[in-house]
């Protein structure tokens, strides 16, 4: 886990491993609809908090049938070039199974917001969910979780660990720019630079 101060706050950047943890110990189903959106689908907590399944489109792509989830531009939000009706990112099929659940239970149709609780609660929910992660494994950092920090944990592990293109991270995050993106990534190491020049070597 890397934790790092941010002015009066926190940024915990999960691995896959914890944030596992911190997955199973979700308080409740929306927080965990809510956790995942964030960490797996990188929706901003806002959009995440607004998600419905009536923006879920199932797609015909690379030989597969693929689950994607629409998110539209806020008024104030300036579009990037060919993103004028929002962006769209994938979404797990066992997500969408476990909103499909969840819109059943709570007798919700398919253009209402899968989160009925104030963003407060929801807020509250993800927070216990590290708190009850610290308690078990001993590490006080996850009690500074918030749900910012499960989208930065996608950013950072979809380019630093998993290899992810940059340009397919800035498109489904949403991201304008390159720049705004890089604020989610660690400033590199000396260590990390050898490392990844060593790897990208031009002469064999």
């Amino acid at each position: 886990m890397e934790v790092e101060q941010l002015g009066n706050g926190w940024r915990l950047i999960l691995s896959p491993q914890e944030y596992q943890l911190v997955l199973e110990n979700a308080t409740s189903r929306d927080s965990e609809i809510v956790m995942r959106l964030c960490a797996e689908s990188c929706l901003r907590y806002s959009e995440a908090l607004e998600a419905t399944l009536q923006r879920v489109e199932e797609v015909q792509c690379g030989g597969e049938e693929v689950l994607f989830y629409h998110i539209p531009h806020k008024e104030k939000q300036v579009p990037r070039l060919g993103q004028d009706n929002g962006r769209e990112t994938i979404l797990p099929e066992d997500l969408f199974d476990l909103m499909e659940e969840h819109v059943k239970a709570e007798d919700l149709s398919y253009r209402d917001p899968l989160i009925q609780y104030c963003t407060r609660s929801v807020f509250n929910h993800v927070k216990q969910a590290g708190v009850k992660t610290a308690e078990q494994t001993g590490k006080d950092e996850f009690r500074k979780l918030s749900p910012h920090d499960l989208r930065a944990s996608f950013v950072v592990n979809a380019i630093e660990r998993f290899r992810m293109h940059p340009q397919v991270v800035l498109e489904i995050g949403g991201w304008t720019r390159f720049d705004s993106m890089a604020a989610e990534l660690s400033e590199p190491t000396q260590e990390d630079l050898l490392r990844e020049y060593n790897r990208h070597e031009m002469r064999q």
